[in-house]
């Protein structure tokens, strides 16, 4: 599942996202630095605006995304790309990239193991993956009610789960649906994938 509200940082809503446009693309761009003549993979690619951003910086860049909804926003804002339907356990492409790049995506992806390998399946000797995700402790707020005032609590962060969401799109209600680990659980995750990388290449 890619993040739909990607779909008001295009033409038709120009105005973005106060986190994605203000904290989250900034630090990912400033890690991705120089890429002029890069060929990069946009993992969950969304309506394509990193696609359209790297690609006028001088990258060769392809995509994908779960969603065929979003794939066709994506082909509108960059007609000139190889951008297909896919998921993160079987991406569909078979070249290698320099850079995966998987913005505000991860923790819609259930098996993050698969996902790895697929990675390291198109990703360079050498590459280079790159993502960003939501800060685990803001999913572990609960509202509680307390002598008729309601405070915001963290509580559950231990408990790792499936969360779903109703997110509101030019097209009505959605049903979205992520997952909740520890920071914990993410860089166990990440280093168990580096070692497998590391053995198996």
């Amino acid at each position: 599942m890619t993040h739909l509200q990607n779909h008001i940082t295009t033409k038709k809503y120009p105005h973005g996202w106060f986190h994605n446009e203000m904290t989250e693309m900034p630090a990912v761009l400033g890690l991705l630095e120089d890429v002029k003549g890069k060929k990069i993979l946009d993992l969950g690619c969304g309506s394509g605006i990193y696609a359209k951003l790297l690609t006028k910086k001088g990258a060769i860049v392809k995509g994908f995304d779960i969603s065929p909804e979003m794939i066709r926003i994506a082909k509108q804002e960059n007609p000139n790309l190889d951008l297909k339907v896919g998921t993160a356990d079987k991406i569909p492409f078979n070249e290698k990239f320099d850079i995966v790049l998987a913005s505000l995506v991860v923790h819609y992806i259930k098996d993050w193991s698969k996902m790895f390998k697929e990675i390291r399946r198109v990703l360079k000797d050498e590459g280079i993956l790159i993502f960003s995700t939501g800060n685990p402790m803001s999913e572990s707020v609960e509202r509680v009610k307390y002598k008729g005032k309601t405070f915001r609590v963290y509580g559950g962060y231990f408990n790792e789960r499936k969360l779903h969401y109703k997110w509101d799109t030019p097209t009505g209600k959605t049903d979205v649906f992520a997952y909740h680990i520890t920071y914990e659980t993410l860089v166990n995750l990440h280093t168990a994938s580096c070692v497998a990388s590391t053995t198996t290449n």
